[in-house]
C-alpha cells in the first residue's frame, strides 16, 4: 500500500479510542499495511493532518491514541510541538504536563466516540 487508506485508518483509531487502547507508530503502520518509506514519516504526516482537522472541527485529538514505544507511552515530541503551534498545549513535550494532557485527551476521546455511535 503506497498511501494510507484514510477511512480505514480513522475507523481503526476510533475503535482504539473507544476501547481505551493505544498503539505504537510502528504497530499502527503494520495494522494498516503501510509500506511507503519512510514508514514512520508516512504515519506521522497522516497523524499531523488529522490533528489539525480535529482541532479545526472542535473534536478531541484522535491521533492521541498513537504513542511512542517504551515507558513514556505518550505521543512523540513532535506531536506536542504541533499542539503548541496550534495553541492546544503549553509545556514540556516530554514532561508531566504532556503525560497529563495525553491522559485527559484519551478520556475525552472515549467519551466523544462512545457517544457518537453510528454518526462516525
Amino acid at each position: 500500500m503506497n498511501e494510507i487508506d484514510t477511512d480505514k485508518a480513522i475507523a481503526f483509531l476510533k475503535l482504539l479510542a473507544i476501547e481505551e487502547r493505544t498503539m505504537s507508530y510502528q504497530e499502527f503502520a503494520n495494522q494498516l499495511a503501510i509500506t511507503k518509506a519512510p514508514i514512520i514519516n508516512t504515519v506521522t504526516t497522516f497523524l499531523e493532518k488529522l490533528v489539525i482537522e480535529d482541532i479545526d472541527n472542535n473534536r478531541p485529538v484522535l491521533a492521541s491514541v498513537i504513542v511512542q514505544k517504551g515507558e513514556k507511552s505518550i505521543p512523540r515530541q513532535g506531536f506536542f510541538q504541533l499542539l503548541q503551534e496550534l495553541k492546544m498545549f503549553n509545556g514540556d513535550p516530554e514532561g508531566e504536563g504532556a503525560r497529563n494532557w495525553h491522559l485527559n485527551e484519551l478520556s475525552k476521546l472515549k467519551n466523544y466516540y462512545s457517544h457518537k455511535g453510528a454518526q462516525w
